[in-house]
């Protein structure tokens, strides 16, 4: 059971290993965590967004 953890959040890591690389020099510059309500996600702009009923990507918060 341990080991299937291990591989599913080390897959969830390497897979959005830019989302966390971006985030980490967004919050070491200053920026924090806001809430901003539902948006569509920007492809742009990494990030870890929740699928809706409608397939579209949405995001919560953002780093200002």
């Amino acid at each position: 059971m341990f080991t299937v953890v291990l591989l599913m959040t080390s897959g969830m890591l390497w897979t959005n290993a830019d989302f966390f690389a971006t985030a980490k020099e967004q919050y070491d510059s200053g920026q924090r965590w806001e809430y901003i309500g539902k948006k569509q996600a920007d492809a742009d702009v990494p990030s870890l967004p929740l699928i809706g009923n409608d397939n579209k990507e949405y995001v919560y918060f953002k780093l200002k």
